[in-house]
């Protein structure tokens, strides 16, 4: 694991990697806004309020697993958790949308593109930091150390590098999302088949269980599946976009 790259000026790699895939988000986007002939600057608005509101909302929601510590964790660099920055991220852009009076549907699906390319480059930040991410312990072929990592597993222990296995998920969603995004959402697509992904990599991650023999993750899993299955309509279905 490299959780800092250099002694000297230590750039730690998940911080790099997340700033990286903030960047490629920015970049596409624009791109994007400029193909649909909309305002390139509310591209780059809407990625600054996806990262403020990101951040903010991953910590809320790790913090409030410790409802004891909420404001102490919440202002230290413990800890985040990723539906919670992605809800209320997704929840500021739509508001941000409403606002500026920009296209809903066409923004979105160049959102749903991003976010699955996005969670792909920041999951490897996960793993080149090592930092707790990985799932349980495995004496198969499959494990790797992570002793050296920000949260260090035990020396000689090795376990399944799930932040590994998302990062390849989510690069298969963009690519499966890129071929179908003529024929269907991909904002309701990515988050179907992002979900699905992380429900069942829950399986072999290590986190407490919360209810019904699942973990926090996979409820909320289980949620975006069945609000975003009835959502999956072909372009062109339903009203038009707004």
């Amino acid at each position: 694991m490299v959780p800092f790259l250099f002694d000297f000026l230590p750039i730690p790699t998940f911080g790099l990697m997340v700033a990286m895939s903030f960047l490629v988000a920015s970049i596409c986007l624009e791109r994007a806004f400029a193909r649909l002939n909309l305002p390139v600057k509310d591209a780059s608005n809407i990625i600054a309020i996806a990262c403020v509101a990101g951040i903010l909302g991953a910590k809320a929601l790790y913090a409030a697993s410790y409802p004891g510590r909420f404001v102490e964790i919440f202002f230290s660099r413990e800890g985040f958790t990723f539906y919670g920055g992605f809800i209320l991220a997704a929840l500021c852009v739509w508001a941000y949308l409403r606002l500026k009076k920009l296209p809903i549907r066409p923004v979105a699906d160049e959102i749903g593109l991003l976010f699955a390319l996005c969670y792909g480059v920041g999951r490897l930040g996960c793993q080149l930091s090592g930092d707790g991410d990985y799932g349980m312990a495995t004496e198969s072929i499959l494990g790797m150390s992570y002793s050296t990592g920000m949260a260090p597993s035990m020396p000689g222990v090795f376990h399944y590098p799930t932040p590994l296995y998302e990062s390849m998920m989510a690069f298969a969603v963009y690519f499966i999302l890129r071929s179908l995004r003529e024929r269907f959402s991909t904002f309701w697509l990515s988050i179907a088949l992002m979900s699905v992904c992380r429900f069942f990599i829950e399986f072999i991650r290590i986190e407490p269980i919360q209810g019904f023999t699942l973990t926090q993750a996979q409820l909320i899993s289980i949620g975006l599946i069945f609000m975003a299955l009835p959502m999956l309509r072909r372009k062109g279905e339903g009203s038009k976009n707004v």
